[in-house]
């Protein structure tokens, strides 16, 4: 076996021992099905002498390993003992930028007394917080009475809740001084935006560039989910390849491609960090990078490994996202979709790769589009319980405009402090493509008719494994597929 399938098959077990942990199998269960696994592997040797199954039999041992990762990292998230439900007296730090989000300010913060655990924290706005500050007084720690909000919130290690606790400040400064640098930035970037356009436009704008939703009108939210548009502001490879193309193509004119390169993935890192670092922006950085690593060393780019590495590195570092952080599902599901259902579909539609894409590509945006819904559909109807059809049409309409509208935005943010005419200027020409977003999604809102259903485990299970068994049926398709990465004219649902 070569050394590039032994790490694939070793690190699908791998995945899958995390998997089964995350779900609740019980350790002896896994062990026991694992080791029968490894002696099915041993009697396929000995029955066709074909050496892949001696190391089928020895990997198929890292669904062990991957259990006991999890059950470690599970009891470390679980040490502290919270006295839920009672007000006690807590110090800790604020750990996130807060969200404003009408009267209230949304954070994370990470307690030191009397336990050590990360919560949640909604607070009154005027009492402004910032990352890095010190934190004291009374709160009530709740544990989340929503299912789907507790599988949320332990994804991201989070252990309770608290509304409106009694705090005070007693100190700033606690945090990184990077993040605390990036987090200026950010507010920056929306403070600009809202200098020189609309609420609506500004707001939507700063969705766009740097996935900042905390004032987000109710309608506006509604309408982007019933138009399915919501991802477009929720930043994900697409959004990283526009960043990547707006500053490689900027630097290239200052400086030589090594030292371009350099400087990129310094802003890409700064990116992932100040936005937060949600699943779809980290996975798609971590592909990123891999792809430029592998392209500086002459390396083959299999893209099936370049997927795995970069879900394994996000399930080394936080092993829960694999199953509690839907975000990272669907971040996975739907470039797994670009890349081996996008061909297909291509080969059905008879489209070949730069040609037929019509007025504004609306074709290949639209075969893209139709990939991402199709490998995303049980995890869209099993957490949100409906679908969007006319998701397909709206995303047409909408995605050639977001590369410039984004490129105006950045543009604007950057020059703002050099010349606010210069802002406006561009601002300007931002704001007439964002008006037009925002009718489209406001008008395909209107005349969506979702679907309402639901999908069982075992349905989702016999959905995935027809996908599997056509890919695989049509797998003579190349995999050197061009990367969404690569390219804005990739999407990610």
């Amino acid at each position: 076996m070569l050394p590039y399938e032994s790490f694939f098959y070793g690190g699908a077990f791998f995945l899958t021992g995390v998997a089964a942990a995350s779900v609740g199998a019980a350790p002896f269960f896994v062990t026991i099905s694992a080791l029968l696994l490894s002696v099915l592997f041993l009697i396929f040797y000995f029955v066709g002498r074909r050496a892949k199954n001696i190391w089928f039999a020895v990997l198929s041992l890292l669904v062990v390993v991957g259990s006991v990762y999890y059950r470690i990292d599970d009891a470390r998230f679980r040490a502290a003992r919270i006295p839920f439900g009672k007000q006690i007296e807590i110090s800790g730090v604020v750990e996130s930028d807060p969200v404003i989000k009408g009267t209230a300010q949304e954070m994370t913060a990470m307690i030191l007394k009397p336990f050590r655990a990360r919560i949640a924290m909604k607070l009154d706005a005027h009492q402004r917080l910032s990352y890095g500050d010190v934190v004291q007084g009374e709160a009530v720690i709740e544990k989340p009475t929503s299912e789907g909000y507790a599988r949320y919130l332990e994804g991201a290690y989070i252990r309770g809740i608290t509304n409106f606790p009694t705090l005070k400040k007693t100190g700033e400064g606690n945090g990184s001084h990077i993040r605390s640098f990036l987090f200026g930035i950010r507010r920056h970037i929306t403070e600009t935006f809202a200098r020189v356009l609309p609420p609506e436009e500004a707001t939507f704008l700063s969705g766009l560039t740097i996935g900042a939703r905390g004032e987000f009108s109710p309608e506006l939210s509604d309408a982007m989910q019933k138009s399915g548009t919501t991802h477009l502001v929720a930043l994900s490879g697409y959004n990283i390849s526009i960043l990547v193309y707006v500053v490689m193509s900027t630097l290239l004119f200052l400086m030589p491609r090594r030292a371009a390169l350099v400087v990129t993935t310094h802003v890409i890192i700064g990116f992932v960090m100040m936005t937060g670092a949600e699943s779809s922006v980290v996975r798609a950085a971590i592909i990123g990078f891999i792809i430029l690593a592998s392209f500086e060393i002459g390396r083959v780019r299999d893209f099936r490994n370049i997927i795995l590495a970069s879900c394994l590195i996000m399930v080394l570092l936080s092993p829960k996202v694999l199953v509690f952080d839907i975000g990272f599902q669907l971040s996975f599901l739907s470039l797994l979709g670009i890349v081996y259902i996008n061909p297909l579909l291509m080969r059905v539609f008879g489209m070949k790769e730069g040609e037929n894409a019509g007025f504004l590509s609306w074709k290949s945006s639209a075969v893209a589009t139709l990939s991402a819904q199709i490998s995303t559909l049980p995890i869209l109807a099993g957490s949100f319980g409906y679908f969007s059809p006319i998701s397909l049409f709206s995303n047409i309409a909408i995605l050639e405009f977001i590369p410039i509208t984004m490129g105006m935005g950045f543009l604007t943010a950057f020059v703002a402090p050099l010349s606010h005419y210069g802002a406006l200027i561009f601002s300007l020409i931002a704001a007439v493509f964002l008006k037009l977003e925002l009718y489209l999604i406001y008008f395909f809102a209107r005349i969506s008719i979702p679907i309402h259903l639901t999908m069982s485990v075992l349905l989702s299970f016999a959905y995935y494994s027809a996908l599997l068994w056509w890919v695989y049926a049509n797998k003579k398709i190349p995999q050197q597929v061009r990367d969404e990465n690569t390219s804005p004219n990739v999407r990610d649902a």
